[in-house]
């Protein structure tokens, strides 16, 4: 009977020890553990609170779920300058150099729909919040890091987004970056290709779009959303010689014509200077002797060094004029050129020489004296100053 007394008090006291972990009273029977790191958690719909701490000693993981003797606080201290970090869950695989398992994922996540979207909801795979409750915050919503050793070769580091689309009707967005909130930053950068200034390495490409991947490598919107307003521009930087950042600027005018820096090419940077304008009309200022003349047209356009020059001009009266007949050129010429053209009154061939400064001289093409009513009407181009 003794025996029996002691044999049952020796099985209460084994099953209440067994029955309660008093650091994760939630643990399995006999899991005595301090980690606090169990899957009770989530198949009990349960939850961890704990204050967390926040010093920058060592690694402070509440929550770990780690294989084959990976170390969060190794991998993130070599990595972050020998800082450390609180982590309210940690995951992670030590991959060994024996796997032949197609993929190994440090965390996973699955989500498959057989409902169709409610509001402006959706389902999502992952969901990761981070907004800024105190002043100077520096806030990350993903911040990944991959990464490589000098010994080691052949290694491809990258982050993928994977669209496998089966219908046609099917809208993809690959990344869409969407501004909100109450108020305008002004800094508010969508894609930043950077490298730190004391790492002294540079990127090869900043963006990248492969042979036959899109039908358009890139599309620039209005600068707004009214009506008569121009495309968005592309913006390209230069450092002069005293370091002075110097901007230039391409974009589409409100017709969709191409501008430069808001215009046409400057002629300096291989350009026309064009801005797609008319000719303008000039005085030629006409003489011969005292003959009256009435001016039809005179008109110029000039691009860079090259003007292009029509006169139209009729003899009203011809008083004591013979040949040739002078005009005023729109500007200064540069070297001596030709404007070709005809005589109404006659149907023979008219040639006024351009030359130096701003002279040209105009005479029928058989050199007989010019008449009343003659007609001349010529063109050309020539080099001006």
């Amino acid at each position: 009977m003794k025996r029996l007394f002691l044999a049952l008090l020796f099985s209460l006291i084994t099953n209440a020890a067994l029955a309660q972990n008093p650091t994760c009273p939630t643990r399995p029977v006999g899991d005595n553990s301090n980690a606090c790191a169990s899957t009770a958690f989530v198949s009990g719909g349960g939850a961890i609170a704990a204050p967390g701490v926040f010093t920058n000693t060592q690694q402070n993981d509440l929550s770990t779920f780690l294989l084959n003797g990976i170390s969060p606080s190794t991998e993130f201290s070599t990595h972050q300058g020998g800082n450390f970090a609180t982590e309210a869950l940690a995951a992670g695989v030590l991959v060994p150099n024996t796997s032949t398992v197609y993929q190994v994922n440090g965390i996973a996540s699955y989500v498959k729909s057989n409902a169709a979207q409610v509001s402006t909801g959706g389902y999502v795979g992952g969901y990761f919040s981070s907004f800024a409750n105190a002043n100077n915050a520096n806030m990350f919503g993903i911040n990944a890091a991959v990464g490589d050793f000098a010994s080691l070769s052949g290694v491809k580091l990258q982050n993928e987004l994977d669209f496998n689309v089966n219908n046609t009707g099917t809208v993809v967005t690959g990344i869409s970056m969407q501004m909100s909130g109450t108020a305008q930053s002004t800094s508010a950068t969508a894609l930043a290709c950077q490298t730190p200034a004391s790492a002294g390495k540079i990127w090869s490409t900043c963006l990248f779009s492969a042979d036959g991947a899109v039908t358009r490598g890139a599309y620039l919107g209005t600068n707004g959303t009214a009506n008569s307003v121009p495309s968005q521009q592309l913006q390209f930087g230069g450092r002069d010689a005293g370091g002075t950042i110097r901007t230039s600027t391409i974009n589409g005018d409100l017709n969709g014509v191409l501008q430069f820096n808001g215009g046409a090419l400057a002629v300096a940077s291989g350009g026309t200077g064009d801005t797609g304008t008319a000719w303008t009309a000039f005085t030629p200022s006409l003489v011969c002797g005292t003959a009256t003349f009435t001016v039809n047209s005179a008109r110029f356009k000039t691009m860079g060094k090259t003007t292009w020059s029509q006169i139209d001009f009729t003899i009203t009266a011809i008083g004591t004029c013979t040949r040739p007949v002078a005009f005023t050129t729109p500007n200064t010429v540069n070297s001596t050129a030709f404007l070709a053209g005809t005589n109404t009154a006659t149907n023979k061939g008219v040639g006024c020489v351009v030359f130096n400064p701003t002279t040209a001289n105009c005479d029928k093409a058989d050199a007989t004296n010019w008449l009343v009513n003659d007609r001349a009407i010529a063109s050309g181009v020539y080099e001006n100053q």
